[in-house]
């Protein structure tokens, strides 16, 4: 349900969730982040970022036990940090383009993570953040500096404790991953589907690790 100016608009019940078993409380709370986003940023950026940790298997360069990549920081805390530093990125881009002269909109960071398992059970996260569109309206391309796409994969750099070259390649923008949910406009209905669809995969049960003590999903609070 997205609230503004007394509007209410529910969730489109007619949107196909075939992802298989789905678990309600993630694809809720996960609800729950688009609309806080969408209500304090009625221009939102939506994106769905892929974040892999190192190991043998994965896209990154090879990484044997001699290489740096060996002591990357992957603990349990490894998600926690990567949101902490790319918020504190994001405060220090804007705080930077400020000092400029140049005027730039408050911008709230929101997000959501599950952590997943292949088949070959290497962890990785598939997450995605909400962002104010008139703050952050493009990611830049993906080989470039001083732009979204390069402050992200820093901040996923600062949190595994690699070189940003290493750290590079593990972090994977799928297909088509960026969402302009504007309230404004006539299709923001039909984008906001598409992005719920999109991000409900997040809420498969397939692939989670199921033993309690084992965190599978976190998102933010505000």
């Amino acid at each position: 349900m997205y609230i503004s100016d007394n509007k209410v608009i529910h969730m489109n019940k007619n949107i196909n969730l075939n992802h298989g078993e789905l678990t309600p409380s993630y694809l809720s709370r996960m609800m729950d982040v688009i609309n806080k986003g969408v209500n304090e940023h009625p221009r939102t950026f939506a994106i769905r970022i892929d974040l892999r940790l190192p190991g043998l298997g994965c896209h990154a360069p090879l990484m044997e036990h001699d290489m740096p990549t060996s002591f990357a920081k992957t603990d349990s805390s490894v998600i926690s940090r990567f949101f902490s530093s790319l918020e504190a990125k994001i405060i220090s881009d804007i705080n930077a383009r400020k000092r400029t002269g140049t005027r730039v909109h408050s911008c709230t960071l929101r997000y959501a993570w599950v952590k997943e398992q292949n088949n070959e059970h290497k962890d990785h996260y598939h997450t995605f953040i909400l962002l104010n569109k008139d703050t952050y309206a493009f990611l830049g391309q993906y080989t470039g500096i001083n732009n979204l796409a390069y402050i992200i994969m820093s901040a996923w750099s600062s949190a595994l404790g690699l070189h940003i070259d290493l750290a590079r390649e593990l972090v994977h923008l799928p297909e088509n991953p960026c969402y302009y949910l504007d309230v404004n406009k006539p299709d923001f209905n039909l984008n906001l589907d598409r992005f719920i669809y999109r991000i409900s995969y997040m809420a498969k049960a397939k692939s989670k690790n199921i033993n309690p003590q084992y965190r599978s999903f976190g998102c933010s609070n505000r």
